[in-house]
Order: C-alpha cells, then structure tokens, then sequence
C-alpha cells in the first residue's frame, strides 16, 4: 500500500512537471486617499488583463489565442494560460525545431535538409 502511494505521488509530481499552464493574479483592491482626505477602495476586478507577448490588453471575461500559441482567459482574480503545442525535446544535434505560430503546430527537421524529419520527443500542452 505504502509503494503504491508513493508511486501515486510520483506520477502526479511529472504531471505537474510538464503542466503548460500558469495564472498571473491581478493585484489586491487597495486604498487611495485624494488630496482632500477622502478615502475610497480601488476594484481591481474589473481591470482588464495584459497579454505581455502580444502586449494588448483584454477585457475581464474574454479568451484570446496569443501569438506565441497559447490560450488565455481573463477574469477578474487574473490572466490563465495555456500552451496549446508542446515543445520539441531529444532530438539530435544536427536536427532544428522550426515552429508555425499561425497553425500552433511545429517540425523538427535536419539542419542540412530542411526535407529530412527527426525523431523526437514532445512535453507539455
């Protein structure tokens, strides 16, 4: 029983290894005094998301594909998103990745012939 759960726990740990995903949190509601002393709580909610890679701003409660192929959704905690390809690994040294971010899909092929695919791993998505 006990190796099964540690086996359990293993899985789950790679799983979590390979995640595509992260969220970024808007920052908390804060205070702001004017010049005159009054006070008021400024919500932060509905404050709409940057997209750093695409550098544009969506409304809270939208979903957009960057151009660096990820799937983002903004709401009003934060920005999540998502990879939607995975990424090329274990391929030898004369081999390149080259990536096609209008399709979100990639091709690792020879350095010398572009023609010539090589065999690869993929993580992540």
């Amino acid at each position: 029983m006990r190796c099964a759960a540690v086996i359990l726990m293993l899985c789950t740990l790679a799983a979590l290894t390979n995640a595509a995903c992260w969220f970024t949190e808007k920052e908390k509601p804060r205070v702001i005094v004017d010049s005159d002393g009054n006070t008021r709580i400024e919500d932060t909610a509905q404050n709409p998301c940057l997209d750093e890679f695409d550098n544009q701003t969506y409304p809270v409660v939208s979903t957009w594909r960057s151009r660096k192929c990820q799937r983002c959704t903004c709401t009003e905690r934060g920005m999540e998103c998502c990879h939607m390809m995975g990424s090329p690994r274990g391929y030898d040294r004369d081999c390149e990745a080259h990536y096609d971010w209008e399709n979100c899909s990639f091709k690792v092929v020879k350095k010398s012939d572009e023609g010539i695919f090589c065999p690869h791993d993929a993580v992540g998505k």
